[in-house]
């Protein structure tokens, strides 16, 4: 019975040991997957937050993009692939990265992804939208040359541009283009051009100029009879005919179909939505000369068919393996056939159009930001105008913030006097003419005056218009405004080079006139709505003119144009330089200016 009883205690204990011992691992596996569920929590929380590091990375990454000068011009699709971060390895198995952002109406969406080791993956979308300052459109002088329905430029002393506010300053920011969905820009001289040349409708290139910047179109691209160098992307929504023998040293792009008939050197590699015919005339490689043209270095993809006349000459491709086409080739051994999608590349983007309409949801008022004729018409204006003609011989006439009156015959007649008003917001003083008329005569200016002119304003031969230093004029006018070959813009700012005074350009002319060449009295009917006919002594000026012409001729070798100049059509021609003040481009419109704050970039949600 002892013995019995003795087993039995000992199974009781193995019992108890066991159920013990059971316990014991089950608290033991629970706080293992506990801990295993906490581990895995802990990574996905690490992935989360390394997707949200590549969101803020995004952002931070895109506002530097809108922010930096250099950037003022570029597409929206050139912002989008600016919000790509590459993949960031850090140390404990993370990493996060983002995508190019993806264009929609809305704004831009950014995929972002974050990693903890190989098996935590977390992602977010955002969408983020560019954001200017209220009114930050209305940059009246934000261009060097902007014709809203053409630009023609025949001048052969260069396009370039300067800081006036920063003498310092090497970089430059010229931009050539029209605005409309018909406007044509029209390089026939042999200026180079030291920026961008950008239009909605088509381009023609026929000069020998250099331009450093890109050549953009809407609509198609002719680069004919002369040798001209561009340095940067050449892009077209329509065809590209290179009828001459240029240079072409980054990327040509075009959304239907490329036509070379001449030998020509294109460095960047070539894409091509369309069709490519290629006939390739000349000697291309005179004996003991290098080739200079007829190669094609880079990548060629062609979507269409390939079309080489019977005397092309090979050279033209540098690198036969490189040409790829989806359709067909009509001559054997030329690259390779492959199949090239229809997404193979992105389509050229299409430079936004200007659309005045204020009850369109695409109102977008590139050409008159300023709305200038009702800005000007609700202008508070006296009962009755007076004329000024000054034709006299060295008469001498000065305006100032009070009065104006002659200095030169000393007269006491003749007098007028600045009346309030506003102008864009501003409230301002300006004096008010029906007619200004100037010849054989000087007119000066001091302090900060306006100028309204109803009808009509010319210098005439010999004529002067001084602007004393520390002055400004702004010129505002209903009608047209002539300057004769022989008149002289004189300004004598201690600051040269001539630019901003006080905030304001030294030089504003704001005009609401509207009619065309041909129209008007016999006199002028056959001149533009502004019409400078020379610069004896070189002008400086910045104009906003979108409702009529702009003409500038007849610049002379040793002088220039600065400034800048925004018209319905712009024409500029000459020997003289034509120089962009970036200043302008920092600055709003009105009787008095103000810097305007650089975009940015804000959170638009989830």
């Amino acid at each position: 019975m002892q013995v019995r009883q003795k087993g039995m205690s000992l199974l009781l204990v193995l019992l108890l040991t066991l159920m013990a011992s059971l316990l014991v691992f089950s608290a033991l596996n629970n706080a293992i997957s506990q801990e295993r569920m906490s581990g895995n929590f802990q990574k996905k929380l690490n992935a989360e937050l390394l997707a949200d590091q590549a969101v803020f990375e995004s952002y931070h990454q895109l506002n530097r993009f809108v922010r930096e000068p250099a950037n003022a011009n570029k597409t929206d699709a050139e912002l989008a692939a600016a919000a790509a971060v590459a993949v960031q390895n850090l140390n404990g198995g993370r990493s996060f990265s983002t995508k190019a952002a993806t264009l929609t109406a809305t704004g831009l969406t950014v995929d972002a992804a974050g990693n903890r080791y190989h098996d935590s993956l977390a992602t977010r979308r955002v969408l983020f939208r560019k954001v200017t300052e209220s009114g930050s459109q209305q940059r009246p002088f934000g261009h060097a040359v902007t014709g809203c329905e053409g630009v023609n430029l025949s001048a052969s002393g260069g396009i370039s541009s300067y800081d006036s506010s920063n003498p310092a300053a090497t970089g430059t920011n010229v931009v050539v283009q029209t605005v409309n969905s018909n406007g044509h820009v029209e390089l026939s001289g042999a200026a180079p051009i030291e920026g961008d040349v950008l239009s909605r409708g088509n381009i023609s290139l026929a000069g020998s100029a250099v331009v450093t910047g890109r050549v953009h179109a809407n609509g198609d691209i002719w680069l004919n009879n002369g040798s001209a160098t561009i340095e940067k992307e050449v892009w077209a929504r329509g065809n590209i005919h290179i009828n001459s023998t240029v240079k072409l040293l980054a990327e040509l792009k075009t959304n239907q179909a490329l036509t070379i008939t001449a030998p020509t050197k294109l460095g960047g590699g070539i894409k091509v939505k369309g069709h490519t015919t290629v006939s390739n005339y000349g000697q291309i490689n005179p004996v003991g000369q290098p080739v200079e043209y007829g190669t094609i270095a880079s990548p060629v993809q062609i979507q269409g068919n390939l079309l080489l006349s019977a005397d092309y000459i090979k050279a033209v491709f540098d690198d036969l393996a490189a040409v790829q086409y989806s359709g067909t080739a009509n001559l054997a051994g030329i690259g390779q056939k492959v199949a090239l999608g229809a997404n193979q590349f992105p389509d050229v983007p299409l430079l936004a159009v200007d659309n005045n309409d204020r009850s369109s949801a695409d109102f977008n008022p590139i050409c008159d930001a300023l709305d200038i004729a009702p800005q000007v018409e609700k202008m508070e204006k006296p009962a009755t105008f007076a004329a000024l003609h000054l034709t006299e011989p060295d008469t001498v006439y000065q305006l100032s913030n009070t009065q104006g009156q002659f200095l030169q015959p000393d007269r006491h007649t003749g007098q007028h006097s600045p009346a309030n008003t506003k102008f864009l917001g501003q409230s301002i003083r300006s004096y008010f003419f029906s007619e200004l008329n100037l010849t054989n005569s000087e007119l000066q200016i001091s302090g900060d005056i306006t100028i309204y002119v109803r009808d009509r304003m010319q210098l005439g031969a010999n004529a002067k218009l001084r602007i004393l230093d520390n002055s400004t004029l702004t010129l505002i006018s209903s009608g047209k405004i002539i300057f004769a070959a022989d008149a002289k813009l004189l300004n004598q700012q201690g600051n040269k080079p001539e630019g901003l005074v006080n905030q304001k350009p030294v030089f504003a002319i704001y005009s609401a006139f509207a009619g065309l060449a041909g129209e008007g009295n016999a006199t002028d009917k056959d001149k533009a709505g502004i019409d400078i006919s020379g610069a004896a002594d070189g002008i400086y000026a910045a104009i906003y003119a979108p409702l009529t012409d702009i003409k500038i001729a007849g610049i002379g070798r040793q002088n220039y144009f600065a400034g800048a100049a925004l018209g319905r059509k712009v024409s500029l021609g000459g020997d003289g330089l034509i120089r962009y003040d970036q200043a302008l481009g920092k600055i709003g419109g009105g009787g008095v200016v103000k810097p305007l704050q650089p975009p940015r970039i804000a959170f638009n949600g989830w």
